[in-house]
């Protein structure tokens, strides 16, 4: 569905070579931060704004948020190779 809606991005790959990620923690400034928003923060975002329109319920939206975010670190040595 998204080469059909994006045809651009049918052979789009991530340059994990760039040398930004994890790079310049210390720098918080309002600069910094607009630098760093892309296309999967704001999906990310999103994602939650939705989410918290369908569960409605803080404690259980934070633990389902908390407990995805474990299961990706988890899980980030599997989906790698």
């Amino acid at each position: 569905m998204f080469e059909w809606l994006f045809p651009e991005l049918t052979n789009f790959t991530i340059d994990m070579d760039k040398g930004e990620w994890g790079e310049k923690c210390d720098d918080l400034s309002l600069s910094r931060l607009w630098e760093s928003i892309d296309f999967f923060c704001f999906a990310h975002f999103t994602g939650w704004a939705m989410k918290t329109l369908l569960v409605r319920h803080y404690g259980i939206l934070w633990t389902i948020s908390v407990m995805w975010e474990i299961t990706e670190v988890g899980t980030q040595l599997v989906l790698s190779h």
